[in-house]
């Protein structure tokens, strides 16, 4: 979800369960082959996969509201209103308004017939505080969310100099999987959906393991209580196939994050990559969106990074990518 200005491109493998990787000797062959992803992404133009019949129902074209952060701050109402009437039905919160209550939040969405299904709900502490967690849980059902996720498992910090600061260690890696499933395990129980949110530090490598944080989450966590919501941008920067981990691991992607990426040449100050609308850039979401062989019940959830002001224009785009694209 945030902006990761000036952080240099890591180098690791493409992303597969370690259930699938033991003993077969893929890491290195799936080393090797990640390495050059992005740079095949590069050579490739939106939407090469041959037309088909399968497409997005409108229903579930949503978007992340930290697109739209620089307009609801300033005019809550009117921001929901325009995307009302762009055709959205849904969004993803990014936490509730500063100064609201979930249910003024709620009130403010019905008024614009909007629903937060999903939100980025991040468990309170770790060890997990049950009694802090429980209140999130109880406020995403007020908001009628189906979905609570955690948008930066694995993150500790963020140092101004190097970018973020992120766990390591198989064992830390092991413990945040502990925590994932105990906090999975309590959003089920109060009829909630829990995911995970990747950036890219997790496809990064693991201290003493040919594993990657990627690997052990989809490993260690529960499959009844934890899902993905794969992020296709920072999947393809953290030089990992999106259609990869979707093709392995098919229902546990209950969600995607529509974000775009750009070349940048000469490289800005973000690097050789850059944020675009949906369908301007360089990923081919339908390949991506084809690996998944059932997509009626999935979530496809529009982000830029950095729309700014401008956040309607992508808004528009990117719905009206969505509702055309067929595959």
């Amino acid at each position: 979800m945030c902006t990761l200005p000036g952080v240099p491109l890591p180098s690791q493998s493409a992303a597969i369960s370690r259930r699938r990787m033991l003993g077969t000797g893929a890491a290195g062959a799936v080393g090797v082959a990640g390495a050059g992803l992005v740079g095949a992404g590069a050579s490739a133009s939106p939407a090469q996969a041959a037309p088909g019949k399968r497409k997005i129902d409108p229903r579930h074209i949503s978007i992340q509201l930290y697109t739209l952060s620089a307009l609801t701050a300033t005019d809550l109402d009117g921001t929901l209103e325009a995307l009302a009437e762009i055709g959205f039905t849904r969004v993803e919160h990014a936490g509730i308004p500063e100064g609201m209550t979930a249910r003024q939040f709620r009130a403010a969405l019905n008024r614009h017939g909007l629903r937060s299904t999903s939100g980025h709900n991040t468990p309170p502490s770790d060890p997990l505080n049950r009694n802090a967690w429980r209140r999130v849980l109880d406020d995403a059902n007020t908001l009628g969310q189906k979905t609570v996720n955690w948008s930066a498992p694995g993150l500790k910090g963020f140092d101004p100099v190097t970018g973020p600061v992120f766990i390591e260690t198989k064992d830390e890696w092991l413990r945040l999987a502990e925590l994932v499933n105990e906090a999975g395990l309590m959003a089920h129980r109060n009829g909630l959906k829990f995911g995970l949110h990747n950036h890219f530090w997790e496809f990064a490598p693991v201290e003493g393991t040919p594993l990657t944080g990627s690997d052990i989450l989809f490993a260690e966590t529960d499959p009844r209580y934890v899902n993905f919501e794969i992020d296709i941008y920072w999947a393809w920067y953290g030089h990992n196939d999106p259609a990869r981990i979707v093709a392995l691991e098919q229902d546990r992607v209950t969600q995607f994050h529509v974000k775009d990426m750009s070349l940048v040449s000469p490289p800005s100050d973000q690097g050789e990559y850059t944020f675009t609308d949906p369908g301007a850039g360089i990923i081919d979401f339908a390949r991506i969106f084809a690996a998944k062989k059932d997509t009626a019940q999935t979530e496809f959830i529009i982000e830029r990074d950095d729309a700014g002001t401008d956040a309607l224009r992508t808004a528009r785009r990117g719905f009206r990518f969505l509702r055309n694209l067929r595959w």
